[in-house]
């Protein structure tokens, strides 16, 4: 009997929201972009809902941060949706 374990990887496609696409989409050409420029920018959404929403993208793999707070840039991974 085999004492491994195999890891299976389940990748699931996650709908994003057009508030999700907009945020995703601003970094690319704005990389140094605060949370504030992003809300007062795509509009009708507070800067928690830019936060909340960064998480999620975070959480699927699509934005990431380099850097610092202060003078780090935004990174897109991927833009499927």
């Amino acid at each position: 009997m085999d004492s491994t374990t195999q890891k299976k990887q389940i990748t699931t496609q996650k709908t994003l929201n057009t508030t999700q696409k907009k945020i995703l989409n601003y970094p690319k050409e704005h990389p140094h972009a605060t949370r504030k420029d992003m809300a007062a920018v795509i509009g009708d959404i507070t800067e928690d809902g830019i936060k909340f929403n960064i998480g999620k993208l975070q959480q699927y793999g699509l934005l990431k941060r380099e850097g610092g707070r202060k003078s780090g840039t935004w990174v897109v991974i991927d833009n499927d949706n």
